[in-house]
Parts: C-alpha cells; structure tokens; sequence
C-alpha cells in the first residue's frame, strides 16, 4: 500500500493538482496564476495593436528586435530559481510569507549593476544589430538596450519575492508591467512613433514591472525596530552549510541559464534571419505567422515547469519514466491541438489577428504550426535532463547553428524559411526523444529501489541477492534504511 502511494505522490496529475492547495492561495499564488495568463493575454494585445499600426514592413522588424528581449528574459528563470531557493532556504517556508524580507541593499545593487552591464553590452553591439535588421534609425535598438538592462535588473528583486512566497507582489509587478507595455505601446505608436514608439513601451513597460518589484524593499521603520529589511539575517554565513550549498548549485544553474538561452535563442532567431535576408513585407508575413504559431507554446512551458520539480526530486527510473510519458502526451495533446487549429484556418486567423494585410503569413503559419509542437516537446525533453545535469540540455544551441547555416545558404521566401525551421526543430526533438528513452530504460541484471526495498517482505534467493548487491555496490547511494536490511539479508 505504501508503494502504490509513493507512486501516485509523484505523478503529474499530483503535482498539477499540488498548485491548487490551501497554503499556495493563501500566499497568492491563484492571484499570481491569473495574474501570469492576464499577462500573456496583454502581450499578445501588444502584438496585435502594433502589427496593425506598423504594417507588415514595420512589425517584421520589431518581431526581430523584441527576439532579443526574449532570449534575455527566458534564461533569467532559473536565476530567479536559485536565488528563491536560497531565500526560501534562510527564511523557511512556514514564515517566508510573513516574516520581513531579508535582502539588503547590496543584492539589489548586485543585480542593477548586472542589468547596467548586460544593457551596455547590447548597447555596444547596436551597430551589429542595425546591420543586421538593415535599421536606418540606431534609436529602437538603444531603447532594446535599456529594456534588457531593466528585465535582467529584475531578476534579484524577482527572485527574492519568490522565495519569500509575496505572490502578490509579483503578480502586480506582472500585471502592470504587461498593460503598461501594451498602453504605451498602442499610444505612441498611434502618435506617429512607429517602431520608435513601439520599442519605448517595450521599455517603459519593463521600467513600471522593475519599480513594483523594488517597492517591496523599501525601507520600513517601526517602533522600536531596526529597519524590515535589516530585521532578518540575510548574508550566506547566517546559515550553517550555505557556503557548500551556494558552490553546488551553480553549476546546475548555469546549466539551466545556457540551455534555456538556446531555447529562447532559437525561438526567435529565424524572425531575424527572415528580416536579414527577406525584403520588409515578406519579413513582416513571417514575423505574423511567428507569432501566431507560438501562442500555443506558453501551456507546453507551464507544463514543463510543473513536471521538472518532480523529475528532479525522484531517482527511480520507473517514475521519471512515467512523469516524462505522461507530461510529453499531455504537450503533445495541448500543441496538437493547437497546431491542428491554426492548420485548418490560416487565412482566417491571420485576418483576424493581424488584419488583410498580412495574407502572405497563411502559408508560413500552417508551416510553423509544426514547429511549435517540436519546441514545445523538446523544452519538456530539455527539463527532463536538466533534471539529470546532463549536457544533453544544451542541444538547442547546435539546432540554432544548423538553423542559420541553412538559411544562410536557401533564403528564398518565407515558406522555405519555414520548413527549415520545422525540419531543424523536429529533427532535434526527435534526437532529445530518443536519448530520453535510452535513458529511461530500464537496466538489465541491476535490482531498482523498490526490488530491494521488498527484502522487508520476502526473501532473496541467492542469484537476486547477489544481484542486488552488486546493484547497491555500483549505483547511486541507497537511502540507509535500504542498506541496513540488504546488511541483515
């Protein structure tokens, strides 16, 4: 019975159903949840307001340069990871969501100084980027420039809330970050700013989402106390072990970063390479089409990080085999859908969406349909290992390589662009598939966890003794209960 338990705890089915629990609404993770689905429905307003007000030529630019904000938000994730667990390892999680947070001002500087550096970076790579986009105007890719700074400036403060379980905090950084965007976007894009002005509320949008996210650090003073944010020890040597814990995670982190950033890289790098290569109206089509066929993919993700938690938490084959089948079906279930949807109407999607305008996107769309069901499998598949620390993670970087190797050769319109891109994201998928069964099969001659947690009820021939030991003697460190029966046996 207690097995059969085990088993169901670490389905997926348990972990989704896990996000509805008592102790989550009561630190605003519904909100944060609703606030997170209004936010993706303001950014693809954002999207529709701005191709319509740009036309074809304008937004196929844009789509290309908010690529590059993309690939510096998505990575950003798994340092706002680290960082939440470190917090959530300081405060604990009984009185993280009441107790004072503890970050002092050092930290925030630390990540204001990183957003200072990496919106320098892209501001010094400007001419490269005007090149490239065959920009006149070097004023849209400065603004990028202050926009990356701002969306890395935010992973300290970010992290820290997560953590700490301020749910709500985060959901109103997330909601008025997103409607600022689309606001200020449509408004000075209506006033005649074009790409200027569609770049600046990308900016400001990102400025108001980073001023939510600081206010929580205020300094307070109550009576009698030192300041909140001094209230709580907040450095590494306040807890025992932090120092040893600090070094073993990075590694898994940058990991993350880099396999992460190959993902969000590849997402959006065939929209540059269409603006590269394509005239305006064509490069315009493609960045519709884009965009409509990656709407389904914000479900895979959630997926994905649903399921990563567990298959990182357990060891057992058996149960990372039945979580990786089982979320896969689920996004496969989900993308398919989707891409089955935007199959059938092409035409009549990108009419509505995007407006007459845009009729050249209905070839590509149907394309790119199939692309999005091979990216959103394989961000489950690039979870899955790097539940496992395995290089295997990084796979989408050689994908974006062949990607650009091959439009660089064949660039003839966007519907060829489009099938490279379907051809090089389903061969990669296919590729990830494989090596995650491989790695989930099952080992002949080797006992699993439960065979030899089962010498509790029946005993060992001599062949399976002899079996489980050398099992236990070469593979990972059993839990020590397992161990001192396999020494009574």
């Amino acid at each position: 019975m207690m097995m059969r338990k085990d088993s169901r705890f670490v389905t997926l089915r348990g972990n989704i159903a896990s996000l509805s629990g008592g102790s989550l609404r009561a630190n605003g993770g519904g909100l944060f949840l609703v606030a997170t689905g209004i936010a993706n429905l303001a950014s693809f307003g954002f999207h529709l307001a701005t191709s319509r007000l740009l036309g074809p030529a304008g937004y196929g630019t844009l789509g290309s340069l908010l690529g590059l904000v993309t690939a510096a938000a998505l990575p950003s994730s798994a340092v706002q990871a680290a960082i939440g667990r470190r917090v959530a390892l300081h405060q604990g999680q009984d009185q993280a969501s009441t107790s004072p947070i503890s970050a002092p001002p050092p930290a925030i500087l630390r990540g204001a100084l990183a957003g200072l550096a990496c919106g320098l970076a892209v501001a010094l790579l400007t001419p490269l980027v005007d090149d490239f986009l065959n920009l006149a105007d070097p004023v849209p890719a400065l603004l990028l420039a202050i926009t990356v700074g701002l969306t890395v400036a935010s992973i300290a403060p970010g992290g820290v809330l997560f953590g700490a379980l301020r749910f709500r905090a985060l959901a109103l950084a997330l909601t008025l970050g997103a409607l600022s965007r689309l606001a200020f976007g449509s408004l000075l894009v209506g006033l005649g700013y074009r790409l200027t002005g569609a770049t600046a509320g990308s900016m400001l949008g990102a400025a108001v989402s980073l001023a939510c996210l600081l206010w929580p650090f205020r300094p307070r003073r109550v009576a009698g106390t030192v300041p909140a944010t001094e209230a709580t020890p907040s450095s590494a040597s306040a807890v025992p072990g932090a120092e040893r814990d600090q070094w073993a995670v990075v590694g898994p982190t940058l990991l993350a970063i880099a396999a992460l950033a190959g993902v969000s890289t590849f997402l959006g790098v065939d929209t540059a390479l269409a603006r590269h290569f394509l005239g305006p109206r064509a490069a315009g089509d493609y960045a519709a089409a884009a965009t409509i066929a990656r709407v389904g993919l914000f479900l895979p993700g959630s997926i994905a990080l649903a399921v990563f938690p567990r298959l990182a938490a357990t060891q057992r084959v058996e149960d990372q085999r039945r979580l990786l089948r089982e979320a896969l079906g689920l996004t496969a279930l989900v993308a398919g859908a989707a891409a089955t949807v935007l199959a059938l109407e092409p035409r009549l999607l990108t009419g509505a969406f995007f407006g007459q305008a845009y009729r050249g996107a209905a070839g590509p769309l149907v394309v790119l349909a199939s692309a999005g069901v091979a990216v959103g499998l394989g961000s489950v598949l690039v979870y899955f290992f790097l539940s496992r620390h395995s290089p295997l993670a990084l796979s989408w970087w050689a994908a974006l390589g062949t990607l650009v190797v091959l439009v660089f050769f064949a660039h003839r319109g966007p519907l060829l662009i489009a099938w490279e891109t379907v051809c090089v994201s389903g061969a990669t998928t296919v590729l990830l598939l494989l090596s995650s069964m491989r790695a989930v099969r099952p080992r002949r001659g080797a006992a699993t966890r439960q065979d030899l947690q089962s010498v509790q009820h029946a005993p060992l021939t001599p062949r399976e003794d002899r079996s489980a030991r050398l099992s236990f003697e070469s593979d990972s460190p059993l839990p020590e209960e397992t161990g001192q029966v396999l020494g009574e046996v």
